[in-house]
Order: structure tokens, then sequence, then C-alpha cells
């Protein structure tokens, strides 16, 4: 619930200012813990929709857990990465198709992108969550 503040005419852009860079540490702090559970939950909706497309076949195991994710912080910017470390250019293929060797094309199998759009939902509401407490707090 925000509180009531007192200030002087003179002292209101002041009070604003150090207001709002409490809210801006606040969030820069609390959107670290909605990021890595994003990059947590691409990762697993990842790896189940691959295992999904994959049922009853006996390749895709190894793929599937090649999937990582990386958290990345550079000086408050934070970002994570997911993607194969050890099969770097498969996902692609796999997802939007490739062309084989004797002309034909084999049809991609989306995965990735459902994944990214289900942890990217849940980014959302949790930054929201980040934001509503950093204001509350300032």
């Amino acid at each position: 619930m925000p509180r009531d503040v007192s200030v002087e005419s003179d002292r209101f852009a002041a009070a604003i200012s150090q207001i709002l860079d409490n809210v801006k540490s606040g969030v820069e702090t609390g959107i670290k813990e909605p990021v890595r559970d994003a990059g947590k939950t691409a990762r697993k909706e990842w790896r189940s929709r691959w295992n999904g497309i994959r049922k009853g076949r006996s390749s895709g195991p190894k793929y599937a857990q090649s999937i990582s994710y990386t958290v990345k912080d550079r000086g408050g910017d934070i970002s994570v990465e997911i993607g194969s470390k050890t099969m770097p250019g498969l996902p692609h293929l796999l997802e939007l198709g490739h062309a084989t060797v004797g002309g034909g094309f084999v049809p991609g199998r989306p995965h990735i992108s459902p994944a990214a759009d289900t942890a990217m939902e849940q980014f959302e509401k949790d930054v929201d969550k980040a934001v509503q407490e950093a204001i509350e707090q300032a």
C-alpha cells in the first residue's frame, strides 16, 4: 500500500526522483528471479514437447537432454539464453525443417516456439508482480 509522503514544494522534484530511483532499484533486483524462472520453464517445456513429438522413436533423448539455459548479467542487463550446447545447429533444423541430400524436404516440428511462448507468458506475469512489489516498497 502506498504511504503518504509530505514534502515542501521546493523538494517535490527531488522526492519524486528518489521514489523513482527506489522503484528502479527494486525492479532491477526483482527481475533476476523471473528471468531465471523463465529459462527453467522454457527448457522444461522444450524438452517435454520434443519428447512428445519423438514418442515411440529411439532417437531424440540426447537432443532433449542437451537443452540448457544460461543466465547472463551484464551490469544490470540480465538475459537468458536457451539452446543446445552439444548440438547447436540441430534445433533450427528440427524446428523449421530442412532439405535432404536427395532433393526432398523434411518438414519442421515446432517445439521451440511454443515453449518460448509459455515461458514468455510466465515471465510477463512474474515481472508485473515484481514491478508492483517494487512500487509498493518505494
